[in-house]
């Protein structure tokens, strides 16, 4: 994001490392702001055109820059779009609205963000044939190297969805640990990978863990789907994101006394590259949700056991839906 900020962004295409990388940037900048800023996030069921019009036409009351983001634009309808920008037309002064959107975004809004004045960012996913040197490019964001070969051992046993295509955000999470693993600067090899990359479903019971903390009950159900359609066991599945849902509120609890990264580290006992990530997402975490994600996990192991109505698979999508909701809007 440039400095001379446009009143509109829209990113789209299907390279989430792209988009995750929009994510990140639009946060760091308001919280950068603190003072001078305010940030609103639309996404999930809060996604609709009648409360995104609402909040680009909402005025502040206090001063400085005010930042919407819309996650998720894809699944909007013609009607919801025409709605949408009619609104972009007339965004207030002192507004950037961001728009992401996993796939191709309706063209009615791409046309309104460019008549708006704003900026139009598409990506589309690599080639299979391109992600070794994807992979080696996004080591070298992190500061480390990535040989041919380990490029290659990583991308080949990467988690894939249905479709067979690579799951980014999991390819860069091995990266990220990688990394770590290597220390700034060195060169990741073959061994390297073979020592620190895990499981595909130990990778995505993790993403599990992490869109339900971060509260993305969208990304938290397309994740538990996949890990049912591969026949993972169930109990499996609940006792890791227990695991790590506990781990992170661990985490947060020290975190809030002050407790040094490195110290934190030690209390977790996990590998370092996984206690960083678990730090992370702690700092990210809102402990309310934390907390009834722990009690609803607990309700679903009785389930599973049979103490419910309800067959294991509908339990898992209900209890993973209600722990990524916000718990203040949960009567």
């Amino acid at each position: 994001m440039a400095d001379e900020l446009k009143p509109a962004y829209l990113i789209h295409g299907d390279d989430e490392a792209k988009i995750d990388a929009w994510r990140r940037r639009l946060r760091a900048r308001a919280q950068a702001e603190a003072a001078e800023a305010s940030l609103e996030v639309l996404r999930g069921e809060e996604l609709t055109a009648e409360a995104t019009v609402a909040a680009i036409g909402a005025l502040t009351l206090g001063a400085g820059r005010r930042y919407l983001l819309a996650d998720g634009v894809q699944r909007w309808k013609d009607p919801h779009v025409k709605q949408v920008a009619a609104a972009l037309a007339d965004i207030p002064p002192d507004t950037v609205i961001v728009l992401l959107s996993s796939g191709d975004a309706p063209a009615a809004l791409v046309k309104a963000v460019e008549k708006a004045g704003g900026e139009v960012h598409a990506g589309a996913a690599p080639k299979a044939a391109a992600y070794p040197g994807w992979a080696t490019k996004r080591a070298q964001e992190l500061g480390v190297g990535l040989d041919r070969e380990a490029a290659q051992a990583l991308v080949a046993q990467a988690a894939r969805d249905k479709k067979n295509k690579i799951r980014q955000h999991t390819l860069v999470r091995e990266l990220e640990k990688l990394a770590v693993f290597v220390g700034e600067g060195a060169t990741i090899d073959v061994e390297a990978v073979e020592a620190v990359t895990t499981s595909a479903i130990e990778s995505r019971i993790f993403d599990l863990a992490d869109a339900i903390i971060e509260g993305d009950s969208s990304r938290a159900l397309r994740v538990a789907e996949d890990l049912r359609d591969h026949d993972d066991d169930i109990m499996h599945i609940l006792f890791a994101m227990v695991r790590q849902v506990r781990n992170c509120r661990r985490a947060w609890t020290l975190l809030a006394a002050g407790t040094s990264a490195q110290d934190i580290q030690a209390d977790l006992g996990q590998l370092p590259w996984i206690a960083k990530q678990t730090i992370a997402q702690a700092r990210r975490a809102d402990p309310e949700r934390v907390e009834r994600a722990l009690d609803l996990l607990a309700e679903l192991d009785w389930q599973i056991r049979g103490g419910g109505d309800l067959d294991v698979e509908s339990a898992l999508t209900l209890t993973v839906s209600a722990a990524a909701s916000d718990p203040r809007a949960v009567a």
